[in-house]
């Protein structure tokens, strides 16, 4: 995997309980108090990747994985420990893509919808080339935090 451009993107996904090759973004470019833009490259070396492609529901991930650079980010900023988390599932995603190819460069916007103690919803875009490829919102909820 490419190392994060950005220094934003060095200290987010330093801190995700990914690792390559699971962890799938590449780059943070944005974050706010309830929104996260991420970037993900698909390559050759992916590991999701068959005959060339990687599936359109590959979208789902980068929106859940997006949401927890986002949770990653409010530890670090307030200091606290990162936790580990899991997607619960998705009420509704739209995919205008069946696939993604090699050299695919997408960028993932997730926004917190409402929080609840553990439980969480998020609302997610995916794009590639300012073209909207996937749209829905997922359910989460984290749970005890990370051990180094």
């Amino acid at each position: 995997m490419t190392p994060p451009v950005s220094e934003l993107g060095r200290r987010v996904l330093s801190g995700m309980p990914h690792a390559p090759p699971m962890l799938m973004l590449h780059d943070v470019l944005e974050v706010g108090a309830l929104h996260i833009v991420c970037e993900a490259r698909i390559d050759e070396h992916h590991i999701l990747l068959e005959c060339g492609r990687v599936s359109g529901f590959f979208a789902l991930e980068l929106i859940a994985q997006s949401a927890a650079a986002l949770m990653v980010h409010r530890a670090l900023e307030s200091r606290n420990a990162a936790t580990t988390g899991m997607l619960l599932g998705t009420r509704k995603i739209t995919l205008a893509r069946g696939s993604y190819a090699v050299g695919d460069m997408l960028r993932v916007r997730a926004e917190e919808r409402w929080g609840a103690g553990q439980l969480a919803q998020f609302s997610g875009r995916v794009e590639i080339d300012g073209a909207l490829v996937a749209e829905g919102s997922i359910n989460v909820m984290t749970g005890p935090p990370l051990v180094s």
